[in-house]
């Protein structure tokens, strides 16, 4: 059985000093930067969690969650639960702690890819990690 989550995240705060937020009508989408996740190398089927950091910027500082999936040796994409960022609401930059807890169900290579998502609905591009179960 494939088990997968996306938990634990939390922002730091780090605001830009002294600037209130203001958005447009669309806003533009945030930016996700400097991901570092570990271990990437998991045993297979048993619970591990990969634990690292990312920046997130956000010029309209309406940043509302983390988003995830996970792509299976076989190519099959599987979406990992949305983690929301409350504390996020006027952040133009922040650091995030993120915490992914996988159970991997066979060996091979794996690709995780975890974006940032605005209250606008625009989303970051896609960072991606590459795991290997053994």
């Amino acid at each position: 059985m494939f088990r997968s989550s996306l938990s634990g995240l939390s922002l730091a705060a780090l605001l830009a000093a002294g600037s209130v937020a203001c958005s447009d009508d669309e806003g533009t989408p945030p930016t996700l930067k400097d991901l570092q996740l570990s271990p990437t190398s998991l045993d297979v089927g048993k619970q591990t969690t990969l634990a690292g950091t990312a920046m997130v910027e956000d010029s309209d500082g309406d940043v509302s969650a983390l988003l995830a999936e996970i792509t299976l040796p076989n190519g099959q994409v599987q979406a990992l639960q949305q983690s929301n960022l409350p504390g996020a609401s006027g952040a133009r930059a922040a650091s995030v702690q993120v915490n992914v807890i996988l159970a991997l169900p066979a060996a091979g290579e794996y690709t995780l890819a975890i974006w940032a998502k605005d209250s606008q609905g625009n989303e970051s591009a896609k960072l991606r990690q590459t795991l290997t179960a053994k």
